[in-house]
């Protein structure tokens, strides 16, 4: 579960509590005194929830590896990029992950979309040695497969993901459908790293959502990845229009 979610909860359930006393009946006009409101039960755990919300919200989270899906705009997954290069020098990661493929309309200097991560992540003064390239996925399941595999023997448990929030949405919900499946291990446990949605990622992930869909009928492992008329076309329209 999302540790700004947990913190929210915590939060709220700490408001609440602190307020039972105030809403408590009272008889004729007496009225709670400032004293025994903050000597009683529902104060002191009151604060409790709060306080364990505020270090909950506030904590660094402890990351072992980092993947970064890519995306049709050249200029988005570049941030990306940078966001995740960010993430794995204050996270405590010791391998980060590229993945993207080569797909429609790409320049020619670019090998594969990985390729454009790789090179922001050298920038950002990340070794060669810590980052291992997926240059094969030509979808967000195919990112979750690959990259899980190339993280075999790092001892990767906590694996943070940058993407934009639809888009993790789409990536949680095939992650779990690959541990039902088998696919990918039980024990592992994915935390979400965003970076802001443009209105372009947003209407990107109307289509996207649909063929996610399509694919989950089937198990991971039995699901089919093409790129054919369809996904060309949008390729081209962000590549043309957006980037």
């Amino acid at each position: 579960m999302n540790k700004k979610l947990i913190g929210s909860i915590f939060f709220f359930i700490g408001l609440l509590i602190g307020a039972v006393p105030l809403t408590k009946n009272i008889t004729g006009y007496s009225i709670l005194s400032s004293s025994s409101f903050l000597a009683s039960p529902f104060y002191i755990i009151s604060l409790a929830f709060i306080a364990m919300s505020l270090i909950i919200l506030t904590s660094r989270t402890y990351l072992d590896a980092i993947i970064i899906p890519t995306e049709p705009s050249t200029s988005r997954i570049r941030n990306k990029a940078r966001v995740g290069a960010d993430a794995y020098h204050n996270s405590g990661a010791k391998v980060i992950v590229a993945s993207g493929g080569k797909m429609p309309y790409m320049k020619p200097e670019y090998r594969h979309e990985a390729h454009i991560v790789y090179e922001e992540l050298r920038r950002a003064g990340i070794r060669p040695a810590e980052i291992r390239v997926d240059g094969t996925s030509r979808d967000t399941l195919e990112n979750i497969v690959h990259s899980i595999r190339m993280l075999d023997g790092a001892g990767a448990k906590d694996i943070g993901v940058v993407s934009y929030p639809a888009h993790l949405d789409r990536f949680e919900k095939i992650f779990k459908k690959a541990q039902e499946d088998g696919v990918v291990p039980k024990d592992l446990r994915i935390h979400r790293i965003e970076t802001d949605q443009t209105l372009q990622e947003t209407l990107w992930e109307i289509p996207a959502r649909l063929m996610t869909k399509y694919q989950l009928r089937r198990k991971v492992n039995e699901a089919k990845t093409t790129v054919g008329f369809v996904k060309r076309a949008m390729y081209l329209m962000v590549r043309k229009f957006f980037d």
